[in-house]
Formats: C-alpha cells, structure tokens, sequence
C-alpha cells in the first residue's frame, strides 16, 4: 500500500468512534423533544436531524478525505439517512479490513423510503406536483390580474396561487381565489390557494418631507416616528411615521436601520421624544432612492418581541380560513413563535384537519432556531419552510445569505420537510422580458434544490412562469439536492462515437 494512502484500520476506528458519537449525543437531544417511544414516520424524521445535527457539530473533513482516498462515501449527501450511511461505510470497511464476521449493509429500501417520504410531506403541502417531477411553481397574484391573466398562469405551470395578506382585502382576495378555482376547472389541474399572513412587518405608513425633495441620499437625516400629530420640521430631510411605534424604544442609538431590503441603511445618532433621529449612511443609487410608504424597516440588531400572529391577522383569519389550503407565518424565530401561530391557526379553523403550515424564516434567530422549531411540530402537523431571502439577507448581512440558504435547505433535507425558495426569483424576466444571467444560474444551482419555487409579480410573469417551469426540468434531470445525476452528456457522446 503506498505510504500516502491511508491506513483502512485508522479510518475503521475512527468511523466507529463517529457512529458511537452521533448515536449517544443525537439521541440525548432527541429525547429532549419526544416523550415517546413510537418510532411513527414523525418521530424517526426528528431523530435522523438529531443525527444530522450531530454529524454537523464536528469537523470531520480529515476523516472525509481520508475516505476519497479508500473510494468510499464522504457523507457529504447523508442528509436524509444518517445512521443507513454511517452504517454503510463502515460495512465496507470491515470487508476492507477483513472482519471475519462483518456489518451487513443496510437494506436499499431504507434509504429510499427516506426520499419518498420527503415526496409525501411535499404532496401534502404543495399538491401534486407536475407529472415532469421538478419543483413546484408558486406565483404572487396581483389585485389587477383578470380572470385570463390567472387561467394563463394555471394552464402554463403554476401549482400554487399565493395571496400576500399584506395588501389588498379580504374582498379582494376572495375575487383572487375565485379566479384560481375556475381557471384551475378550465384546465383540469389542481393549484392550491397559500394566503400569505401579514405578522409583524414593519413598515413605513406615511411621510412628510420639509421641501420639495422626493429621494433620500448619504448623509440626509429623517425622524422615525409614531406620533401622526407632527408639523413638517426643517431639522429632517424626512419625517417617517411606523407601522409598530412601540419598537423604537426598543432601538439603541449606533444601530443600523435599514429600508426596502436594505436599499436605504442608516444609522441611529439620536432620539427625542418624537422617535428617533436616523442619519444615512449608504443608499443603492448615487443619486438618490425614493422613499415610499408601505416599504419595510428592518432592525437587524434589535431584539423585537412581538406577536408572531397580530390582531390583524387574527381578523384576516376569520375570513380566508375556509378557502385556505396553506397558511404562511412571517418572521418566525423561535418554538414559542410557531406553538402560538399553530395554537391560533387551529382556534379559527375548528372543523377541519390541520391546515399546512409555511414557516418563513427570515431573521438570525429564525436560522438559528431552525431544529428547535422543526422538533417542536406536532405529529400531525403539515410543515414546511420558506426562505425568505429577502429580509434574511436584510437581518443577516448578505455575506452570510449564500451560506444560510445551504443550511436551512440540509437542515430540512434531514428531517424530510419541504422547503420553498423564494425572492427575485426571475425578477428581471418577470419585470421586463428578459433575465439575466445569474437569475438563471441561481435557480439551476439553489432552486431546483427546494420542493417549490416562489415567483412574484410582473407584467411578463407568464413568460417567468413557462421558462421557470422548462428550467426546473433541465434542473431536475441533472441534479436532485446535492446528488448530480449523471445522465448522458451530449458534449461527450459526440466525442465518444
């Protein structure tokens, strides 16, 4: 054997010492969120991602290179069976190293049970997909499209209509869903209605400038306030009046605050009893970005504590629960957020099965809490999970945002729930006709690894709705999550004649 291999004895050891590991400390953590001892399909999800979560607490690189060298798994796609590929591995190790007495392998059927049990929970929650079998498509329908806009969309791909209860009424909405269920009859297809609850977004409700100034740029200041009895003052070059006033006490002088997904950064230098006093540091046009309201605020380094589910979406409720088919969760961050979205979801929706359930995750503490949040899930609660890029990237910086989306998606891979991609997602093709190129190199390399894919509005979504629908096709026949599917490549077949 050459002196640059490996030992197989070393890395059998090794090996035995990280299943024993993943074993004791996975189950410890797993005990601390089941009670029971029914190995259901639930309950055996939970425990493989506290294998999983195991697994990730410790640097095995060493261990996985030393594996490439024996011509043997890295577990570098174990996911979704963490003990089967662990198990695995070791079984041919032992017949490497010549155990007279060796580890069967585990049976085939274990590790597909895994996957089909992820196209289970994804049926549940986003209906059948397309008979192509790439990722759902999920469209934001707009208060002007018309009865052929929505037919349009069912007949050219979109599985689910997703109505945004941040906007429009509940009036309006019902028009949207009536809309849907027809065009859906025309088509003899399916697509499910995913209402979009508000939560506690932050946003701007009115503005007042002290001249005739209409954008704001580097070093302009401007009042963040709650008080609506003000007079225009000199001293800010806006006055901005909050949708939540009772945040700004929570805001300390020196922390960012940012404005529609971080197109507007600045910085708190001061407060009075007004609100306080925001001086820009950075905008993403040099001359100037618009302030409008119903825009978003972000404080990325505040810590607000407000109810996941507002009064507002209490009352929204009542009125979309009996044509819901998912019900999506703003800003959860943490087990006491979802437990009180599933606790006030249920209490308006008495007499029916538990609705499914989207979980949009979208700050540093929602990222963190991921696996708290999942093991807390009822048995018999439909789940999935959004990345909500937008504001995550707003929350977390967006150095980090590439690195977060690959871990929410594991993370979820590992205990089989569903995960939908969202935000500008073909955003240019949507708004103008055309894409560009990192649109489509973000859905081939990060969208086609989720469940769903979220577009939203534009006047060309039709054309984003046919060219996504082909692209996820392509996706799919060369890659499923992490795994390459290594079909037939044109480029080598006509070189190989």
């Amino acid at each position: 054997m050459s002196a640059n291999l490996p030992l197989p004895n070393k890395v059998y050891d090794e090996m035995l010492k990280l299943r024993e590991r993943v074993i004791d400390q996975g189950e410890k953590l797993y005990k601390k969120w089941v009670d029971s001892d029914t190995k259901n399909r639930s309950n055996l999800n939970k425990l493989n991602l506290c294998y999983y979560l195991t697994l990730r607490s410790i640097d095995i690189r060493p261990l996985q290179e030393d594996l490439v060298l024996l011509g043997l798994s890295t577990l570098g796609r174990a996911e979704a069976h963490i003990l089967e590929s662990i198990n695995a591995i070791i079984a041919s190790l032992e017949r490497i190293v010549g155990k007279e007495d060796p580890l069967d392998y585990p049976d085939p059927d274990d590790f597909l049970e895994e996957y089909e049990q992820l196209s289970a929970n994804t049926k549940q929650i986003f209906g059948s997909k397309s008979e192509r079998g790439h990722a759902g498509i999920i469209v934001t329908l707009s208060s002007d499209y018309s009865q052929k806009d929505i037919t349009k969309l069912v007949k050219n791909g979109m599985d689910i209509a997703r109505i945004n209860c941040g906007h429009d009424s509940p009036e309006i909405w019902q028009d949207m869903v009536n809309m849907v269920n027809k065009g859906a009859k025309e088509n003899n297809k399916k697509c499910r209605i995913f209402y979009d609850l508000a939560g506690p977004k932050i946003r701007i409700q009115w503005l007042l400038s002290s001249s005739n100034q209409q954008k704001i740029n580097i070093g302009d200041t401007y009042l963040l306030t709650g008080n609506s009895n003000i007079n225009i003052s000199p001293d800010y070059h806006f006055q901005v009046g909050i949708s939540v006033p009772e945040i700004l006490d929570a805001v300390d002088i020196g922390e960012p605050i940012l404005i529609d997904d971080g197109s507007i950064a600045g910085e708190v230098v001061d407060r009075n009893n007004l609100g306080l006093i925001v001086k820009v540091t950075r905008v993403t046009k040099s001359n100037g970005v618009r302030l409008k309201t119903e825009k978003g605020i972000n404080f990325p380094q505040t810590d607000i504590e407000l109810p996941i589910i507002t009064q507002k979406d209490k009352k929204d409720l009542e009125k979309i629960i009996d044509t819901a088919d998912i019900i999506g969760v703003s800003f959860v961050k943490s087990v006491d957020d979802i437990q009180s979205a599933l606790e006030i979801i249920q209490q308006a929706n008495p007499n029916k099965d538990n609705i499914p359930i989207v979980a949009k995750i979208e700050t540093n503490n929602g990222v963190k809490r991921l696996p708290d949040i999942i093991l807390s899930i009822p048995d018999d609660q439909p789940f999935g999970v959004m990345i909500a890029r937008g504001d995550l990237a707003v929350e977390t910086g967006f150095m980090r945002l590439g690195e977060l989306q690959q871990e929410i998606l594991w993370i979820c891979q590992a205990a089989n729930i569903p995960v939908i991609w969202a935000t500008q997602i073909l955003e240019s093709l949507a708004k103008t006709g055309t894409p560009t190129r990192s649109e489509i190199t973000d859905i081939t390399d990060g969208a086609a690894r989720a469940d769903s894919v979220m577009l939203n509005k534009g006047p060309y979504i039709n054309d984003a709705v046919i060219f996504l629908s082909e692209l996820l096709l392509i996706s799919s026949e060369n890659t499923y999550k992490k795994t390459p599917r290594l079909r037939a490549l044109n480029i080598a077949k006509r070189m190989i004649k």
